[in-house]
């Protein structure tokens, strides 16, 4: 705890955190993930736990800074993983080349000697590299070669302790189930879980993510969508509600639609900082109307974004043309175009 000078009241500590490498997952979870921490990543292959955990080293190392540890165990061989890791963006062959980040197998040891072989193993390489953050993938793999449960509780009381003991963010990843959450004693340590899904819709697969636990922390709830990009994961935060100002004044400016006798007709033109509906059937003049608004936007300095579902930009470069401007000189003013697909909505 900390104490408020001005009132004398004591307030919670701000909890360090580590940055996920996605700024939109960063905002999800209140800033990041918490230092010093265990946090679970949970889903079915392929749902981006990998991708995600990889992108979020690469955010988080530097060189001359404590390094970071990746050990892979049974899942997939070490070479694959640093063979498909070098296909996204956020891949610096620095960071490998200088020992920032540290990728490790463990899968011979696990073989060997079952789970037995994780904390000895953890503790040596933070004897001899005092890494800052640890990833663990699978960690699914080491439940499955435990033989009992006191076995794989005994093995995470003492995983858990060294950890916090030397000031280490771990993550653990897995293809851990819903039902399996409740059953399985290494979610009962992880202080955040994060769950990635597939989910069939129509004819295509759709991506979500939510946070099930984040310990001392706020976070937003339900279902997140994303898709996996060569820069990693693209995160769309779900819509909530905003934050109500306490105090609001309306704007009463007029802004001009860019057509003389409508703005007449309509006292000046359109609400500023309001939503006006454009309605008709097709051919009505809509996206000729819309497009001589953001025009005369332009004319005013005011840089506009045109969202299209329907024209891809080529179309609509033609349409803007036609009203007597250069396409090129616009973009240059301000204009920006948005398209996507109907298909893919």
């Amino acid at each position: 705890m900390t104490s408020n000078r001005d009132t004398g009241e004591s307030r919670p500590a701000r909890l360090d955190r580590i940055t996920s490498g996605n700024a939109q997952l960063d905002d999800i979870l209140s800033g990041g993930f918490p230092s010093n921490s265990i946090n679970m990543l949970m889903g079915e292959p392929g749902s981006g736990k990998t991708i995600l955990a990889e992108a979020l080293i690469f955010a988080n190392a530097s060189v001359g800074d404590r390094p970071i540890l990746y050990l892979t165990t049974l899942s997939e061989p070490l070479e694959k993983v640093v063979r498909y890791l070098q296909q996204f963006s956020f891949y610096d062959e620095e960071k490998l080349m200088s020992g920032a980040i540290r990728y490790e197998s463990l899968g011979e040891e696990l073989a060997q000697t079952g789970v037995g072989a994780l904390v000895p193993r953890l503790r040596e390489a933070i004897k001899t590299m005092s890494p800052k953050i640890i990833v663990i993938d699978s960690f699914k793999a080491i439940h499955d070669l435990s033989t009992s449960l006191p076995e794989m509780r005994k093995m995470l009381y003492e995983v858990s302790g060294l950890l916090t003991a030397y000031e280490v963010t771990a993550f653990f990843l897995g293809e851990y189930s819903d039902d399996q959450v409740s059953l399985f004693p290494e979610f009962a340590v992880a202080d955040a879980m994060v769950e990635l899904a597939r989910k069939k819709q129509g004819t295509r697969d759709e991506r979500y993510l939510r946070v099930l636990k984040l310990r001392g922390s706020n976070y937003q709830e339900g279902l997140h969508a994303f898709r996996i990009t060569q820069g990693g994961l693209d995160v769309f935060p779900r819509l909530t509600s905003p934050d109500i100002p306490l105090r609001y004044t309306a704007n009463n400016d007029r802004l001009s639609t860019g057509v003389t006798g409508l703005d007449k007709i309509m006292q000046g033109g359109v609400w500023a900082g309001g939503a006006t509906l454009l309605e008709g059937p097709t051919g009505a003049g809509k996206t000729t109307l819309a497009l001589q608004f953001i025009l005369e936007g332009l004319k005013r300095g005011e840089p506009g974004l045109y969202v299209n579902f329907q024209e891809n930009p080529t179309q609509l470069a033609r349409s803007i043309e036609s009203l007597g401007w250069n396409f090129e000189e616009a973009q240059r003013k301000g204009l920006h175009l948005l398209y996507a697909s109907p298909v893919e909505l």
